[in-house]
């Protein structure tokens, strides 16, 4: 039945390219009140100057809405021609006494019965609503292909990324300029659609002013500034400072490189921060180019050094490729490119004693003696600059050389001392560093400041502190309790050690939704890291860094069923420690703790859409010789390998993975996992439309199982066969495995299974079009789904119900449950699995079919706000 409507519906459209030039009059509605004797004749001739401009260009006119006129031309330089000529003679017949708005709009549509389907006339009407008169706005489509136009001779102006009205993305919009018309505008009525990630401050920034005006002043000559100087100085905080007053980009973005431990995973990176989600079959890198080309995007590469050489490539292709694209790089060192400036961080201003000098002249003069005035009422806020203790201050802040870091060490300390007792400290130990200025010194004044905060510390605390410096980015109470605990520090002790070292600001504090999170700054995890190594620390500590990441990822696989979104953000969370340990496993020749995590990670990266990662990371450590790993593991990790390479269609390595996999469980003689390989390979058979090879494999899985006696591999075999079955379109097989498998799966109790296989016997009778039969099947596979919390079977489930919906006849309802399960799919990276592709692009198919392009569109939005909880409920409490 689908088949016939779309073809029938074929035959009366067509699709092509327009542009849709639309007007209409400022204040019409003013001029029908004050004139309302000649207000028509008045609206009759511009409509009449307008129609000959438009005619004139071939243009056609298809709608006249009173006050404007909508047609649509073939070209867009025919449209942008008419519209200069339009304004031109509008303004030669009326002057200012009235004023029209005019907006191009180019896209495809779907042309029946002489109406326009699609997103671009929506577009138009959008823009107008933006507008003022005399003005001539377009959108991005109609520009690109004006600056392809050899023919064209206009020139564009970029008024940023606006939110429109209904219209399901943000748009670039464009003002066509031209020589004799006004160019001169307020700014648009819409909301900016400017995104970011960097986040409000914490505390205030001091100084820096000349710093920020020669960022501004760089990145007008160049898309490429890097801030430059050692580590303390203050690069990171200028970025974040600088970023937070711009506002003529339409997103700006923070990528924070201080824990990649994998110069590769740079532009991954700058993906995962920016959601991009991921092609499989491409370069990281295109698939950021391409997204990134349109719009004007500001991204800040924090602390590149490490990754210097990958982090230069990343920028070059981007640059090269997206021409609006600005780049801020905080590093030790330049990239080296041609077209970079610089911006050197030197030192907070100190000015020299003077006899006379006030504590307030001081203040107004000093920006290192005003960061240490804010931070030390930070933990003591009694604390008062005055004429007492001015000098002692100063003295502070000249013998740390004004360095930011040092400086915000050094105010800690007046919780616990006076600012005498920290300059006679300061005194015996900075001596040597007394009046250097170069970058070198200042490097070693930095490590005299942490140094000096280090001796001021206690003993136990100077060790956990030590001991700290083996996690990357953050870290929580417990497992700082697992993997510092131990010899000379017990869990007990932790906390306080933990609350002082936050006192003393070597360790920051934040208190998040998800619990409370502590870390070291990058400086400071440098020298606590160095200290270690030279305790002779390190190692012990790796490794209890190494079997607490496992413990936690392990602990987190045997949940991800349940709780996924709490547990996806705190698996985001540690990332860089799990990342570490996977990096530090390929490095030391021992591969069994990365290849445990990575394994377990596997279902939140098939969560996340994520297979290039894994997949590397997997790739390489398996590689690493270890005659010690255990064939049970072994059998796992490719097992897992195979189920990443599936899932990113690269079906060698998938087939390879399966059969290794199967060889280190038929060692160990554990058919369980020999079943489940010969599973998975029927599954990749019947990918690969190997019908006959996938049925022999499933039913030799199959066998296994009922031999080995388990349940699940019977229920996971059958089902699978099922799934086999109406790929053939033999739906009463299909049925009765369905059905085998929902009584295995209750005796055995696995409500997934239960909920899996109520949903094949739903696909099966929409095939077979019996909607009501399939849509009873579907709440009841939807109701368990939602007990279990599993949220790519509720996609799965919501998507069979919508195509019910369309079956039925209630097409709004199977729209907004569609936007609700691609809002889903894009959200948490869910791919759309292949058995469902087919049955999706259907139902999408029918959608615009029936409904029409825009109207489609609009009610898919809609759906996208509501929610996959709220649409649960919904549905099941009809």
């Amino acid at each position: 039945m689908l088949g016939k409507q779309q073809r029938e519906y074929g035959d009366i459209a067509q699709h092509t390219e327009l542009t849709f030039l639309y007007t209409d009059v400022e204040g019409s509605t003013l001029l029908w009140s004050q004139r309302p004797d000649d207000a028509a004749e008045l609206l009759s001739r511009l409509l009449h100057v307008t129609s000959l401009c438009i005619d004139e260009n071939g243009g056609t006119v298809f709608r006249n809405t009173g006050d404007g006129l909508c047609s649509t031309f073939a070209l867009p330089h025919q449209a942008a021609k008419a519209a200069v000529e339009i304004q031109a003679n509008l303004a030669a017949h009326f002057g200012s006494e009235l004023k029209a708005r005019v907006v191009l709009s180019t896209g495809t549509v779907l042309l029946s019965g002489g109406a326009h389907f699609g997103l671009a006339p929506h577009i138009a009407a959008r823009l107008l609503d933006m507008g003022h008169g005399g003005q001539i706005l377009a959108c991005q489509r109609t520009v690109e292909l004006a600056r392809e136009d050899a023919s064209s001779v206009h020139t564009y102006s970029r008024l940023g990324v606006h939110s429109l009205k209904g219209i399901p993305t943000p748009q670039v919009v464009f003002q066509l300029v031209d020589e004799g018309l006004d160019s001169n505008f307020p700014p648009l009525r819409s909301i900016r659609a400017a995104s970011t990630n960097i986040e409000l401050e914490l505390n205030e920034f001091v100084g820096r002013q000349l710093e920020c005006d020669l960022l501004r002043e760089n990145l007008a000559a160049s898309r490429l500034v890097s801030i430059l100087g050692p580590g303390g100085i203050g690069k990171t905080r200028l970025a974040e400072h600088f970023c937070r007053s711009q506002d003529s980009y339409d997103g700006i973005w923070f990528i924070p490189l201080a824990n990649i431990s994998e110069p590769s995973l740079v532009a991954q990176t700058i993906a995962r921060t920016l959601g991009i989600v991921e092609d499989p079959h491409a370069p990281t890198i295109n698939t950021l180019c391409q997204s990134l080309r349109p719009a004007r995007i500001l991204l800040v590469l924090d602390n590149c050094e490490h990754v210097v050489i990958q982090a230069a490539a990343v920028v070059t292709s981007l640059l090269a490729e997206c021409p609006n694209l600005h780049v801020i790089s905080t590093s030790r060192e330049p990239f080296g490119l041609k077209s970079e400036r610089h911006v050197r961080l030197e030192p907070l201003t100190i000015p020299p004693l003077g006899n006379s000098v006030s504590a307030v002249d001081f203040l107004a003069k000093s920006e290192a003696i005003s960061l240490f005035v804010k931070r030390a009422k930070a933990v003591r806020p009694t604390f008062e600059l005055d004429e007492r203790n001015v000098l002692d201050v100063a003295d502070i802040c000249r013998r740390v050389q004004g360095i930011p870091l040092a400086i915000e060490l050094a105010a800690a300390r007046v919780r616990s001392m006076s600012v005498q007792q920290i300059a006679s400290r300061l005194s015996r130990n900075f001596s040597l560093l007394r009046g250097s200025e170069n970058d070198s010194d200042r490097c070693r004044t930095i490590e005299a400041a942490v140094r000096w905060s280090f001796d001021l510390i206690s003993k136990p605390e100077l060790i956990l502190l030590q001991r700290l410096s083996v996690f990357r980015d953050g870290f929580a109470l417990e497992a700082v309790e697992d993997v510092c605990a131990f010899d000379t520090i017990s869990r007990d002790e932790v906390i306080n050690l933990l609350t002082n070292l936050v006192d003393k600001s070597l360790v920051w504090f934040v208190d998040l939704p998800g619990g409370a999170r502590y870390g070291l700054l990058e400086t400071i995890r440098e020298f606590a890291g160095a200290d270690l190594s030279s305790a002779g620390a390190e190692k012990a500590c790796l490794v209890m860094h190494a079997r607490w990441a496992v413990t936690l990822a392990e602990d987190i696989e045997q949940s991800l069923w349940g709780n996924q979104k709490d547990l996806r953000d705190q698996i985001e969370s540690e990332l860089p420690n799990f990342r570490a340990v996977m990096a530090r496993s390929i490095a030391d020749v021992h591969p069994e703790y990365g290849i445990r995590i990575c394994t377990a990670l596997y279902r939140y990266w098939t969560l996340c859409g994520s297979f290039k990662e894994p997949v590397d990371w997997l790739t390489r450590l398996l590689e690493v010789p270890c005659d010690d790993l255990a064939h049970s593991i072994r059998a796992i990790s490719y097992s897992a390998l195979g189920g990443l390479a599936r899932s990113q269609r690269d079906y060698d390595l998938c087939g390879m993975a399966f059969q290794e996999s199967y060889q280190s469980w038929q060692q160990i003689g554990n058919k369980t996992g020999m079943a489940d390989c010969l599973n998975n390979l029927g599954l990749l058979a019947g990918d690969l439309s190997d019908y006959p090879r996938a049925e022999s494999l499933l039913e030799k899985g199959l066998e296994m199982s009922v031999s080995a006696e388990d349940n699940i591999g019977v229920s996971a075999c059958t089902l699978n066969m099922g799934f086999l079955e109406l790929a053939q379109k033999r739906h009463a097989r299909a049925i009765d495995l369905f059905t085998q498998c929902v009584a295995l799966d209750e005796v055995s109790g696995d409500e997934y299974g239960v909920g899996a296989s109520l949903d094949g016997l739903g696909r099966a009778h929409i095939e077979l079009g019996s909607p009501h039969i399939a849509l009873d099947f579907l709440l009841r596979s939807l109701s368990i789904r939602s007990s279990c919390h599993d949220v790519p079977g509720l996609v799965e489930t919501i998507e069979n119900i919508a195509a019910v919906k369309v079956r039925v006849g209630q097409v709004d309802q199977a729209a907004l449950m569609m936007g609700v399960a691609m809002a889903t799919r894009s959200d948490l990276g869910i791919p759309v699995p292949g058995f469902s592709s087919e049955l999706v692009d259907q139902t999408l198919s029918f959608l615009i079919g029936t409904l029409g392009t825009a109207q489609a569109t609009l009610l898919l939005e809609q759906g996208r706000s509501v929610g996959i909880d709220a649409l649960v409920k919904v549905i099941l409490a009809d």
